[in-house]
């Protein structure tokens, strides 16, 4: 019986191979592969074209050449369309033969306005431009990155999408940038939430130091570095900015100044060999055409004879106040310090590098860079360094399922000098310097300089050292043609050191001859979930409906280690431990947000596109009497120079596209964590018998606090002129 048995088993496996192969192989003879190549009008390659099937999750990038391929296409006539930020979209229809080639070639031509780019900003899932009825600016940040040297985000966004202004903080190398939408729209923060790839990151301050919080007679000046500066821009494909509440409402009660996504590049399925890509760029900052102040003296009698006490010590007993000036009587002395006197400033050096793969075969694909970015400041204790790892992964299940992973790695050092603008940096000194006289400070008799000098100003030593891990996933499913999920989850991980040094005997640098050395290791995580369903429905052939659904959560933790020690017994021995005076504290922050959304968009003649969302958004920040607060958002898109009773105005205007807009939406700002909570706190108090400890009130809280609410209403339009040689968006 036990023979008969497995003898009847092998036989059942066997039939079950053999069932299985055959359902392979049909389904393997059910598909075909597409090639072709993009290019542009004059036949020049383009690469980074998208080019997908349409009414399916397959989809690649065309590569250096302008080559593309897309493999395990479902058999039969197909629809494929390119697409390229800053060109028209092409759609053609093929024949896949099953288990065989078709070919199809894309020549996409320049367009001013661009009304069927996909935009995947304020929306539930990627869309066409010409159903959105906000504004919405995409930025091609890889055709940027060819064209010029940029050594950052900001400097991607400067002066490319109207009504987001820069901020630059400082010219010093590594400090950060600040960013406004529309100017501000929140009485806290009004910086703008940022993505990058569906993931939320922090743009938080990475731990530097500001040395007037420090007890040091400086102050900042801007000097300050935060997550925007650890993007490496190299590795960015476009940058999607929406404006303010009636396109954020989607992203909940964070979103009142607007959002930025930041869409990095991704590899290219079907190809047979690896494009290997590399980069080498090297500068500098040249002093020698800069034209410094020159300061200027008149020496007269009393400057030639004019002697000051010296504290430095009793021999000698008094020094010349202007010994430049001893024999020059009625001559005018002219110098400008950063220029003559040395160990000032210098050339300060700049190089980047660059290297990169991309491919894929069949279902998968892939993109790997790494780049160093080295920017050594004018002043000697300045310089910013900057290595990143970018890996995107993408693979192709099946034609409905579609799997991203990217992860991110950034290793960021940065150097701060004195503020320049403060008593204590070195432009001021220079440009209140004297030609002749020595420095106001007591015991250096070093002509020139108003108060500190460069030798006690590289003794000045702040640093901040960042790790940053960014790590996602996305996957969409596509069950039905009329239905569309996406999920996305991901976590952005920093972890910072920042130290700060200020030698003994340097009271121009601490305030006093005891020194300073101080450490903050801040670290924080945020994580991301995100989920979108849309669901399409014909109601009619001129009418179609779309209704979207979706819940985002978003929690972050964030803490910090501080101390501070005072009195170095040596400029040798900077170990807080070994300072006279410590102090230390710590702190520790947490957030969750939970949000759910639901919206409904109906097209006509796929020409006008009405949308309506409402969001509901709860968050531990709120107080204990307040739930959940409502967004709503309404919109109209009209494409106008497609109606047929207008179509013969705008062929006379030679405009091709022209869509009228409108939106009105709300979004919010949720409070500091704890803002709700009673905190309490330590004091030190006397009794009859000596001292103990008690409890105080920090922070009596709110039940009832709530976040803010932002309301915006935008109307304005664009359009191509002349044929799309010229556009307008206002």
């Amino acid at each position: 019986m036990y023979s008969l048995c497995c003898r009847g088993s092998r036989r059942a496996l066997r039939a079950a191979s053999i069932l299985f192969l055959a359902s392979t192989t049909a389904i393997a003879q059910e598909t075909g592969v597409i090639r072709g190549r993009v290019t542009d009008a004059s036949g020049r390659a383009l690469t980074d074209a998208q080019v997908s099937v349409v009414g399916t999750s397959l989809g690649t990038v065309s590569g250096a050449s302008g080559e593309y391929t897309l493999v395990a296409v479902p058999s039969g006539s197909r629809l494929v369309q390119a697409r390229r930020i800053g060109y028209a979209r092409r759609m053609q229809s093929v024949d896949v033969p099953s288990g065989g080639d078709a070919r199809i070639d894309f020549q996409l031509t320049v367009a001013a306005s661009q009304l069927d780019a996909v935009v995947v900003t304020g929306t539930a899932g990627a869309v066409e431009k010409r159903t959105v009825g906000n504004a919405v600016t995409q930025i091609d940040a890889s055709d940027v990155t060819r064209q010029t040297n940029v050594s950052n985000v900001m400097e991607i966004l400067q002066a490319r999408s109207p009504g987001v202004q820069i901020q630059a903080g400082s010219g010093t190398p590594g400090t950060a940038s600040d960013i406004r939408i529309r100017g501000a729209s929140s009485l806290t923060v009004t910086r703008p939430v940022v993505y990058i790839d569906g993931i939320r990151i922090s743009t938080a301050g990475l731990g530097n130091f500001d040395p007037s919080g420090q007890g040091l007679s400086g102050n900042s000046g801007g000097q300050g570095a935060n997550a925007w500066d650890l993007v490496d821009p190299s590795s960015i494909e476009s940058i999607e900015i929406i404006k303010g509440p009636a396109a954020s409402t989607l992203y909940g009660a964070d979103a009142a100044g607007g959002v930025i996504q930041i869409i990095t590049k991704k590899g290219s399925r079907g190809q047979q060999q690896a494009q290997w890509g590399a980069r080498v760029e090297a500068g500098r900052s040249d002093l020698n055409s800069v034209e410094f102040p020159v300061n200027y003296t008149w020496c007269n009698t009393l400057r030639d004879t004019l002697t000051v006490a010296n504290p430095a010590g009793p021999v000698p007993a008094r020094v010349i106040a202007y010994p430049g000036c001893q024999g020059k009587l009625n001559q005018v002395l002219t110098q400008s310090p950063l220029r003559d006197l040395p160990g000032a400033v210098r050339d300060g050096a700049i190089h980047s590098y660059d290297l990169h793969v991309r491919g894929g075969v069949d279902r998968f694909s892939y993109y790997v860079s790494a780049a160093h970015d080295e920017e050594g400041g004018v002043f000697y204790n300045s310089y910013d360094r900057r290595r990143s790892l970018r890996s995107n992964f993408g693979f192709a299940a099946s034609p409905k399922i579609d799997l991203q992973v990217n992860a991110g790695v950034t290793d960021g050092h940065v150097r701060f000098p004195l503020d320049g603008e403060s008593a204590q940096g070195l432009l001021f000194s220079a440009l209140r310097g004297i030609p002749g006289r020595v420095s106001t400070l007591p015991g250096q008799p070093i002509q020139g300089w108003a108060t500190v000098t460069p030798a006690q100003s590289n003794q000045y030593d702040n640093q901040t050292r960042t790790q940053r891990v960014l790590i996602g996933t996305t996957a969409t499913y596509q069950p039905f043609a009329w239905l569309r999920n996406r999920l996305t989850a991901g976590l952005d991980w920093n972890n910072g050191q920042a130290t700060l040094l200020a030698p003994p005997n340097a009271p121009v640098l601490t305030g006093d001859t005891l020194g300073l050395s101080a450490l903050r290791m801040p670290r924080s995580a945020l994580y991301t979930l995100d989920y979108s369903g849309t669901a399409d429905y014909k109601v009619n052939p001129s009418l179609a409906s779309s209704t979207s659904f979706g819940s985002q959560v978003v929690a972050s933790r964030s803490e910090a280690l501080v101390a501070t020690g005072r009195g170095l017994g040596s400029p040798d021995v900077t170990l807080i431990g070994s300072t006279t005076t410590i102090t230390a504290a710590n702190s520790f922050s947490a957030n969750n947000s939970v949000g759910y959304y639901v919206q409904e968009q109906l097209a006509w003649k796929n020409r006008m596109y009405g949308t309506v969302a409402l969001r509901a958004d709860d968050n531990s920040s709120f107080g204990t009497d307040f739930n959940i607060i409502t967004y709503p958002k309404a919109s109209l898109s009209w494409i106008l120079s497609e109606e047929p009773a207008l179509q013969s105005l705008f062929q006379t205007l030679r405009a091709q596209n022209f869509k009228f807009r409108t939106a009105w939406g709300q979004a919010g700002r949720a409070p500091d964590p704890f803002s709700a909570t009673r905190t309490y706190t330590i004091s030190v108090v006397t009794n009859g018998s000596g001292t103990a400890s008690a409890i105080r009130t920090s922070a009596f809280g709110n039940p009832g606090l709530k976040p803010e609410r932002g309301s915006e209403l935008e109307v304005g339009f664009e359009s191509d002129f002349f044929d799309g040689r010229a556009g307008a968006d206002f």
